[in-house]
């Protein structure tokens, strides 16, 4: 390692092999680097997106409206302030993935270990809708949330184009 500074703050010899140093006042460090731009495909350290899952999409259903209430009566609210209770339910049904999320968290005070449980037995259940799911992300940053999926989105299709003239060469 050099120094910049006056030769007499250099690393003396006998330390020089030691990874790591404790610098003396008036030392610093400077480092060069050089990146390169990647792409996720080629190393995860590219990716711009982490956390990313999907899950069957589901809707709330409301079969016992009294039994609802232990749940109700609670005071919990959705992550956008509005109370849990059953002006929620259209129709005695939720299908606003937000709110149904917000619902699926919400039942964890009523479930199982809770003492709530037996009054509010299945109150409320969940029904999936046959091939839907919710598909989420986040962004590392580095891109916005939009750009991340765009891209994304631009890459398969590019990757599908491909295999679709592979197969029909493949084919003929």
């Amino acid at each position: 390692m050099m120094t910049l500074s006056d030769p007499m703050f250099d690393i003396p010899e006998e330390f020089a092999r030691i990874p790591l140093t404790i610098l003396a006042k008036g030392q610093y460090l400077e480092f060069y680097a050089f990146a390169t731009y990647g792409r996720g495909r080629e190393h995860v350290k590219h990716a711009p997106a982490a956390a990313i899952t999907f899950r069957p999409q589901r809707v709330a259903v409301m079969q016992d409206k009294k039994a609802a209430e232990v749940l109700f009566g609670l005071d919990l609210t959705t992550k956008d302030g509005r109370p849990i209770d059953a002006k929620l339910f259209t129709k005695n049904r939720v299908e606003d993935i937000d709110t149904v999320h917000d619902l699926e968290k919400a039942i964890h005070q009523v479930g199982p270990g809770t003492g709530r449980d037996e009054a509010f037995g299945e109150a409320i259940v969940f029904e999936e809708v046959p091939g839907a799911y919710v598909f989420t992300f986040e962004s590392d940053g580095s891109m916005a949330p939009d750009v991340v999926m765009n891209e994304a989105l631009r890459e398969l299709s590019e990757r599908f184009m491909s295999i679709s003239g592979d197969l029909e060469k493949a084919l003929a």
